[in-house]
């Protein structure tokens, strides 16, 4: 087989866990008493329009969605906004907390919407980390880097939840052999 060319080049990327559930629910149920609310998440916005990353993926984004995207939207693109319904939570919820955006000047992507895979391993209810709750999976974007070469990167979000009893390590596990497979499934496919 032909030797593949070699082309080397620098981008820059950042991963936030913007711990986006509300400090209170109905009022007077503490969810997430110690997140950063919506001025924290502004905040956070605010960080990254300045910081020049070309690519940025979020976990955890589920409430604050616009106030993420604040300071950002004259800079960045983004990719699809799964909404989080808290009452949808308690059976399984259509969203997996994750984000992604590129920085225009510098980056343009595919959107994922083709590209999402769900997670077949899971395991915890609402106290557990919550991935029978959540659609927990990898969102896979195609990105092109806008410079001389015009690079094409794969870029996979996702977020797994810490362990702390054997079936959530073993479900851990087994999210991180889908992590692999699918790493190996967009290989052989180029």
């Amino acid at each position: 087989p032909e030797e593949p060319e070699t082309i080397t080049g620098t981008f820059t990327g950042a991963t936030y866990n913007v711990d986006g559930l509300p400090a209170k629910v109905l009022g007077f149920i503490t969810l997430n008493g110690d997140g950063p609310g919506s001025d924290g998440t502004k905040a956070i916005s605010q960080k990254i329009a300045t910081s020049g990353w070309d690519i940025v993926t979020f976990q955890e984004n589920f409430t604050y969605n616009s106030e993420l995207e604040s300071a950002m939207k004259s800079y960045y693109t983004f990719g699809t906004h799964r909404k989080f319904e808290l009452l949808k939570a308690l059976g399984t919820a259509d969203t997996d907390g994750l984000g992604f955006a590129t920085l225009n000047s510098t980056c343009s992507f595919s959107d994922e919407d083709e590209s999402w895979w769900a997670f077949t391993e899971k395991y915890g209810s609402l106290t557990k980390g919550a991935d029978e709750n959540l659609k927990k999976g990898i969102r896979h974007y195609v990105v092109t880097l806008k410079n001389d070469t015009n690079v094409v990167i794969d870029v996979l979000v996702t977020h797994m939840n810490t362990a702390d009893n054997d079936a959530q390590i073993a479900a851990q596990n087994g999210q991180l052999q889908e992590v692999a497979a699918y790493i190996n499934s967009i290989r052989s496919n180029k």
